[in-house]
């Protein structure tokens, strides 16, 4: 809360204004500055690749801006403890801001790249887009998914997944987690608990 009053404050002084800013200033603010430090999103959005310097990637996939726009929207966005909203509007508002008109492929920023982490699964067999195995140099049609053994680690039940093409080259591989509340809800997927408890001491 210190650090949300010092912004806001500062923002009075810089803008002008005479009232305090409100967290939706603060928030439009924020996305305004991060879509504007970003090259504008193009036709085709590359989200994974060796050149993008990720760790055990084997694959280089690329789909549709729209497409991708469109899964998002129709999905809940993921659960993460004490996550910034900001990112994931600015991902929406740049997906929707493509330029349809210039067929390039721009890579996923890393400031959107924590809003898709531990989706990657879901995400490849549903939108239709271009993946690519690196060490066969062609387009993989058919894959194959490998579970790995779930462990308990607190709240949370954890696994991992492996993503290979038929001639059993690894593509990329995710980490899961499901967190189980009082009352036995489940929440949904969401990055891995170390990450969470990272995020809620930042």
């Amino acid at each position: 809360m210190r650090a949300f009053r010092a912004l806001r404050n500062s923002w009075a002084c810089l803008s002008g204004r005479r009232r305090l800013a409100t967290r939706e200033d603060i928030r439009a603010w924020t996305v305004g500055n991060l879509l504007l430090e970003l090259p504008r999103c193009t036709r085709r959005v590359r989200l994974l690749s060796p050149q993008q310097g990720q760790s055990g990637v084997g694959c280089e996939w690329i789909v549709s801006a729209r497409d991708l726009e469109h899964w998002l929207e129709e999905r809940d966005p993921p659960v993460v403890a004490a996550r910034p909203d900001g990112p994931r509007r600015a991902f929406r508002l740049w997906l929707q801001a493509a330029d349809d008109r210039v067929d390039a492929i721009t890579d996923l920023p890393d400031a959107f790249r924590s809003e898709l982490r531990g989706r990657f699964t879901q995400m490849v067999s549903a939108i239709a887009g271009e993946l690519r195995c690196v060490r066969c140099d062609d387009v993989v049609t058919c894959l194959e998914e490998v579970c790995g053994d779930k462990t308990q680690d607190g709240a949370f039940t954890v696994w991992t997944t492996q993503t290979r093409c038929v001639r059993g080259h690894d593509l990329f591989s995710e980490a899961h987690a499901t967190e189980f509340y009082f009352g036995g809800r489940a929440s949904r997927h969401s990055a891995s608990p170390s990450s969470r408890r990272q995020q809620a001491r930042a």
